[in-house]
């Protein structure tokens, strides 16, 4: 909201960095996630299908759900 004391240095730093690298454009409001499917080519489409195996689109080959990060530490792994 704004405060400026209500982050650490460090989680001020990761802010900023989440914000540089663009991340907020898919992992946004509370639950950080646009709940949309988005290929960022983290593997080649021939190793995972992703939403493309499931619907048989080929639009869809590559693309995986915007996973929440909320209460990211407690979850893995990432990135498939």
């Amino acid at each position: 909201a704004g405060d400026p004391t209500a982050l650490t240095g460090p989680e001020a730093a990761g802010a900023q960095l989440f914000r540089g690298f663009n991340c907020v454009q898919c992992h946004d409001g509370p639950l950080f996630t646009d709940h949309g499917f988005h290929n960022i080519a983290v593997r080649p489409i021939a190793e995972d299908m992703g939403r493309g195996a499931i619907t048989n689109n080929p639009d869809d080959d590559g693309r995986f759900k915007t996973p929440v990060l909320r209460n990211g530490e407690l979850h893995g792994p990432f990135m498939h």
